[in-house]
């Protein structure tokens, strides 16, 4: 299991580890007696994605090793983006304040919509989705500096792809024969 968390806290891999490997790790860093096991249950944790285990971590950041405080603080930033206001080296006072307000702002993010998406598979797909859509848009808006965004509203100055744009004024037939000849 160490060898494990170790080799997840080298390298990120694109798949997450199973939820089984989570909980063997919450085990670990719960149980274990030595705090370089703790440590890399910690490092594991921050690396699994799994926003479930940030209590545990929270836990972890209170520890009586710095190098799992420091370890537990740096998993909490992997998954959270929380990497400021905690030293593992700081009097205990100071440390059990900024733990305090991490755990209230993790008790805001879990009564937040942004955590019920990312706990939400089907909301997870859809939200991926609407923002696949706005970066198409965004994309075509680029390339065709015709589409503007006024007042909430689309305006498209362009034509549709493959039919021809309408002139804005025909010319008369002499007008027509002078530009053939040109």
């Amino acid at each position: 299991m160490v060898a494990s968390a170790r080799r997840k806290e080298g390298k990120r891999t694109d798949r997450p580890p199973s939820p089984e490997m989570v909980f063997e790790m919450r085990v670990v860093l719960i149980e274990s007696e030595t705090a370089e096991v703790r440590a890399a249950a910690a490092a594991g944790m921050g690396n699994s994605r799994d926003l479930e285990t940030t209590p545990d971590l929270l836990d972890a950041m209170e520890d009586e090793s710095v190098l799992v405080r420091e370890t537990a603080a740096q998993a909490v930033g992997r998954l959270l983006g929380w990497n400021d206001g905690f030293r593992a080296d700081d009097p205990l006072e100071k440390r059990q304040e900024t733990i305090a307000q991490y755990r209230e702002r993790w008790t805001k993010f879990q009564n937040s919509s942004l955590y019920q998406i990312s706990q939400n598979p089907a909301a997870k797909a859809n939200a991926k989705r609407l923002a696949e859509r706005k970066a198409r848009a965004d994309r075509r808006r680029e390339r065709h500096p015709g589409i503007q965004k006024e007042e909430g509203k689309l305006e498209n100055n362009l034509p549709e792809p493959g039919i021809p744009p309408e002139p804005r004024s025909r010319p008369s037939r002499e007008e027509f024969e002078a530009q053939l000849k040109n």
